[in-house]
């Protein structure tokens, strides 16, 4: 539900050739809206042995709309290298005319 006041919880995943702990978790921004997280975790996700970044944003900040496929996040790690990814996203409880 794009304008709802819930959380989500969005991952990147870390492995051999990226270092999550690297990431400036205050730069990070998810969607149009350039949400920032409300706060954020070192976790192992996907249980592959490294470490990913677990961050909550609140959905209405994102600025995701109804019928969005997609959502761009953005970081800069502690030295102010870009990242950037793109994940599909499916949005519930819009209403649909015609």
């Amino acid at each position: 539900v794009p304008q709802s006041y819930q959380k989500v919880w969005v991952a990147i995943l870390g492995d051999e050739e990226v270092d999550v702990t690297s990431i400036d978790p205050s730069a990070v921004r998810l969607g149009p809206g350039e949400a920032a997280p409300r706060t954020y975790r070192y976790t192992n996700v996907n249980n592959d042995g490294f470490a990913d970044l677990k961050l909550l944003f609140l959905i209405r900040e994102t600025g995701i709309a109804c019928g969005d496929s997609k959502v761009e996040l953005t970081a800069k790690t502690v030295d102010g290298s870009l990242l950037h990814g793109r994940d599909v996203v499916k949005t519930r409880g819009c209403r649909h005319h015609g």
